[in-house]
C-alpha cells in the first residue's frame, strides 16, 4: 500500500482515497459476502464501511496501516450485520451457492461449520483464508495479542476438521 496515497486522502483527495479503496475492494467485499452469505447486504455492508472510512479518513494516524484500519471498520459492522439476523432464518441462498461453482455438499458443511465457531474465531478464519493476512496483520486488525490470533486460528481449525469429519 502506497502511504503516499494515504497521505493524499488525508488531505481530502478523493482520487487517492478512490485508488486505496480499489486496492482492498475485492477482499473487503469477499470476506462480507463469505460473512453474510446474501450478495446485496455484503454490498451495503461494504459501502457503509467505505463511506465512514472516507468520512474518517483524517483520523489515521499511520498512512502504513489503511488496509487494518478499513477491515476493522468492516468487521465492526459486520459484527452488527449479523447481530441484526438473530431470530431471522439466514438461507444458503443462490448467491454464495453459485459463486462457489454449485451448491457442493462439501461447500455447505464448511461454510456450516464456519458459522458453527464462535465470532472471533470466525473473523480470524476469514480474515486468513479469504483475506490471506497473517496473523499480526489481523492481530493488529482485530485488536488483539498475534500469539492469541495464532493459538485461536489453530484451534478453529481443529474445531472445523472435528466438526466436518462429524457430519
Amino acid at each position: 500500500m502506497d502511504p503516499e496515497l494515504c497521505i493524499k486522502a488525508k488531505q481530502g483527495d478523493a482520487d487517492a482515497f478512490a485508488r486505496l479503496y480499489e486496492s482492498v475492494s475485492s477482499k473487503l467485499y469477499s470476506t462480507a459476502f463469505y460473512m453474510l452469505g446474501r450478495r446485496e447486504d455484503a454490498e451495503d455492508v461494504v459501502m457503509e464501511t467505505v463511506t465512514d472510512a472516507f468520512a474518517e479518513i483524517s483520523s489515521l494516524r499511520d498512512p502504513n496501516a489503511f488496509e487494518g484500519w478499513i477491515f476493522r471498520i468492516l468487521m465492526n459492522k459486520l459484527r452488527r450485520k449479523r447481530k441484526s439476523y438473530i431470530g431471522e432464518s439466514v438461507e444458503l441462498n443462490e448467491d454464495i451457492t453459485s459463486s462457489c461453482g454449485g451448491p457442493s455438499d462439501e461447500g455447505i458443511a464448511v461454510r456450516n461449520a464456519l458459522n458453527r465457531l464462535p465470532e472471533k474465531d470466525r473473523e480470524i478464519i476469514m480474515l486468513d483464508v479469504l483475506g490471506g493476512y497473517r496473523s499480526d496483520e489481523i492481530a493488529a486488525m482485530l485488536g488483539m495479542n498475534p500469539n492469541t490470533v495464532r493459538s485461536r486460528k489453530l484451534r478453529a481449525f481443529e474445531r472445523i476438521r472435528a466438526m466436518l469429519k462429524e457430519d
